[in-house]
């Protein structure tokens, strides 16, 4: 929780930091000792300095997010080579191995012409060292040759491993949600 604070979230970090700030403006206005005004100062210089290592510090939860919006732009453009650069070796989604996703992905691209991808709601657990699985969900606008569709919503599941140093997919599903028409991946990598 408290790296989610200091590190990524800078409202939070902002939200703590005047809560804070005013406990020591008011411990100063009672007492006036040096101390207190110091902690003031020290107080009003923190805030800077924290927003600072904020920005410098990138979490492997924020690395992770960074690098699924990646994912969605290389999807928004229709370019599979760079998803299939970050597949595990073992990746295996929809009953298909690498080979026969990367297959697949390619005419699903092009079949369907994927803009306005918008990612929110990412939630991220860490198995261990070796596994991350972060749930998010999507929106997009989906075109095809005789149809579209505004603001599409789906929920995924994908789960990263590292390999020397970088995150990797091994897994993809799409998370049946109520208001979703994507139930499996495999309906539409055909």
């Amino acid at each position: 929780m408290l790296q989610h604070i200091f590190l990524e979230s800078r409202v939070l970090l902002f939200g703590v930091w005047i809560v804070v700030q005013l406990v020591l403006i008011g411990i100063w206005s009672a007492r006036r000792t040096r101390a207190a005004n110091r902690a003031v100062w020290i107080g009003l210089v923190a805030l800077p300095t924290l927003m600072l290592v904020s920005t410098v510090v990138h979490t492997e939860r924020e690395k992770l997010m960074a690098l699924c919006r990646t994912l969605a732009r290389h999807v928004q453009h229709g370019e599979a080579g760079p998803i299939e650069a970050r597949l595990a070796d073992d990746f295996a989604a929809a009953g298909l191995d690498r080979a026969a996703f990367i297959e697949r992905l390619e005419p699903a691209l092009e079949r369907f012409g994927l803009d306005n991808i918008r990612l929110s709601q990412f939630d991220i657990t860490f198995d261990g060292s070796d596994r991350a699985t972060v749930e998010l969900s999507a929106s997009c606008n989906v075109r095809t040759a005789d149809r579209f569709l505004s603001q599409v919503l789906s929920r995924w599941r994908v789960v990263f491993t590292p390999v020397h140093g970088e995150w990797r997919i091994a897994t993809i599903e799409a998370v049946p949600t109520p208001f979703s028409p994507i139930r499996n991946l495999r309906d539409w990598i055909r």
